[in-house]
């Protein structure tokens, strides 16, 4: 173990966001364009499975990324995940009623011209309230941690800021291609609001309360 970590250690900036981008997201990227294109964003019928299967999936994929970030000096505090203060849940409300607000205009406006083909998916069986905000929660700290903070500090250190906000905004797009133009659309103004706050404000703990509640509203809604 020692050996890996040294090994680690040396690898260039380059390297090491891609291990991030490849191993953290790669999966979810191939599995959602491929639902797309075999679904055709019609809504389909999952069970309860599904959701221990992520929950596995993050965790398997999270596990060796969290040893390597740590291992090349990556801590908490560098992605964010100082300290929680009260002021963050009060920012994370003010946030939360800033995205569904865009989110509405947009959706109501977007009707116009976009098809709107549903959910993206149902449940066939009811899950747990525990399950949910365990999914929800775990979800949350998973993607904002990789694809918002590291993301975008990771090139704010090689001084592409923007180029971070660009690629961080791209990535959260493209696992989400299975949700159709409409959840495409609503993932943007979730893309754009949260890469602004953390870029100025270098706080993840709203973006993580705030995703986590829309998980879990979305999660409910969808549960028959």
């Amino acid at each position: 173990m020692r050996q890996i970590a040294e090994w680690a250690r040396l690898l260039p900036a380059w390297a090491e966001f891609g291990a991030v981008a490849t191993i953290g997201f790669g999966w979810f990227i191939g599995v959602s364009l491929w639902n797309s294109i075999l679904g055709e964003f019609q809504t389909q019928t999952i069970g309860v499975s599904h959701l221990y299967w992520l929950i596995a999936q993050e965790l398997a994929f999270g596990g060796p990324l969290a040893l390597l970030l740590a291992w090349r000096g990556w801590t908490g505090q560098t992605l964010g995940l100082a300290k929680p203060r009260i002021s963050d849940a009060l920012v994370a409300a003010g946030l939360f009623i800033l995205v569904y607000v865009l989110s509405l205009v947009a959706a109501v406006m977007a009707l116009q011209v976009l098809p709107d083909h549903g959910p993206p998916f149902s449940f066939m069986e009811r899950p747990s309230v525990a399950l949910l905000i365990v999914v929800s929660l775990l979800n949350s700290l998973y993607e904002e941690v990789l694809v918002c903070a590291y993301v975008i500090e990771r090139f704010a250190k090689c001084r592409w800021r923007w180029l971070g906000l660009a690629i961080s905004f791209v990535l959260r797009l493209s696992y989400h291609v299975y949700q159709g133009p409409m959840g495409l659309m609503q993932i943007a103004i979730v893309g754009i609001v949260f890469g602004a706050w953390y870029r100025y404000r270098r706080r993840l703990w709203p973006l993580v309360g705030v995703h986590a509640a829309i998980d879990l509203i979305g999660l409910s809604y969808l549960v028959r």
